[in-house]
């Protein structure tokens, strides 16, 4: 019976912590097939850390999302890829130029094939950077917790997507995940490709990075569950 209360405990923290944000209702608000799909990839990511001992539950969860994330992947690299990645502006292409024609004076007594110097990697190395700066961005706190991003772009109008408050608990549950990563191993295999992929998603998507919705819930969960005690021991309850 007590284990039972407590497992109702920890859904309904975790519920509170899913709907009770800005994002969510942005969401939904917005598109509500997106939202299903990404309650789903939560369940799913819930049931795999919570359920001890069930290879069969296991199997079944974890093909699951694997299949979801497959899907929603495609949707969104259909409809909000960033194709800015595929572009050069002429004054990014004259920065490029000028560097790489640095570089040759400089190396080129060092590597003197031509090959070398004439075979200009800039337009896949401007998009690497562009790619690992959209990575950055969605890796960055302050887009999650706070409205006026650092990094304000023009015509992006950016929104707190959870409450500065739950920082915390965010901080909390990024070092519990960081010391009990073997017993979240799931969370960190999800968490790897959504990133990943997100790099490749339009910085500028009204929605945010939404891969990463899933996860967000899960660590301010872990934070919210490691805190609990904490909090009892200090209140003396």
């Amino acid at each position: 019976m007590i284990n039972e209360l407590k497992r109702f405990e920890n859904y309904m923290f975790l519920l509170v912590i899913t709907i009770a944000n800005f994002w969510f209702w942005q969401i939904f608000s917005n598109n509500f097939i997106l939202g299903v799909i990404l309650l789903l990839i939560e369940a799913e990511l819930f049931i795999l850390i919570t359920k001890k001992n069930l290879k069969k539950v296991y199997t079944i969860a974890l093909s699951v999302s694997v299949l979801i994330l497959v899907a929603l992947s495609a949707f969104l690299l259909r409809e909000k890829f960033d194709y800015n990645l595929l572009t050069i502006s002429p004054t990014e292409l004259s920065i490029l130029n000028e560097r790489h024609d640095s570089l040759v004076k400089r190396f080129g007594g060092i590597f003197p094939n031509k090959y070398v110097h004439y075979y200009k990697l800039q337009e896949y190395s401007l998009a690497m950077g562009k790619y690992l700066q959209n990575v950055f961005y969605s890796l960055d706190p302050n887009l999650y917790f706070f409205r006026s991003h650092p990094r304000e772009k023009v015509g992006i109008d950016e929104y707190e997507k959870y409450s500065p408050f739950v920082l915390p608990l965010f901080v909390i549950g990024v070092l519990f995940l960081t010391i009990h990563y073997r017993k979240y191993i799931f969370l960190i295999i999800y968490f790897v490709p959504a990133i990943l992929l997100t790099g490749f998603i339009d910085p500028g998507y009204k929605l945010g990075p939404l891969l990463m919705f899933p996860f967000m819930n899960i660590i301010l969960y872990l934070g919210l569950v490691a805190s609990i005690p904490k909090i009892k021991l200090l209140l003396k309850i």
